[in-house]
């Protein structure tokens, strides 16, 4: 055995077997031709304790709670969907929470972007690049640019009318 295996006192029978990482650091072991993954034997022995390595359903993602993939304690163990799973996934990027700004992780900044369709062509109007603590500057830049080149724009911000209100 390479690594050091954390493993709860009912997984210990399974450090009879040669586990290694593979090239993301997951511990496993060929069997037949077959990869086997530790994380995934002990998530289907958590689901039932007489369960083997391949009664785990193919579609269930296993995540690691500390993110050390040598850490196969059960506790630290989380069974998930492929859809959780995506939608975790994707919350460590940057997102913004405003239409038309998105991150471009190659300039490192929020980028505001109008999309609109002319003589049926779907076009693209670049309107500026901001930093990470000027997203609703970004937000702001889209509702001056989108009224330009969209005919109804749906905007980040209400503006607020200046019409005053009279009782009859």
């Amino acid at each position: 055995m390479c690594m050091e295996l954390l493993l709860d006192e009912q997984d210990q029978d399974l450090l009879i077997y040669p586990w290694h990482p593979d090239a993301r650091g997951y511990p496993h072991f060929n069997k037949r031709g077959r990869r086997i993954y530790l994380h995934r034997v002990v998530a289907a022995r958590k689901k039932d304790p007489s369960a083997t390595y391949h009664d785990l359903d193919s579609r269930l993602r296993v995540r690691f709670k500390n993110n050390k993939f040598f850490d196969c304690r059960r506790e630290n163990l989380r069974i998930i969907t492929y859809s959780q799973m995506r939608r975790e996934s994707a919350m460590h990027l940057k997102r913004s929470k405003y239409r038309g700004v998105y991150w471009d992780s190659r300039h490192g900044k929020f980028r505001v972007v109008v999309y609109y369709t002319k003589n049926r062509k779907r076009l693209m109007k670049h309107c500026g690049f901001f930093d990470v603590e000027d997203e609703v500057e970004a937000a702001k830049m889209y509702d001056k640019c989108a009224p330009k080149y969209m005919k109804h724009p749906v905007l980040n911000f209400i503006k607020a009318k200046d019409d005053a209100v009279t009782n009859k």
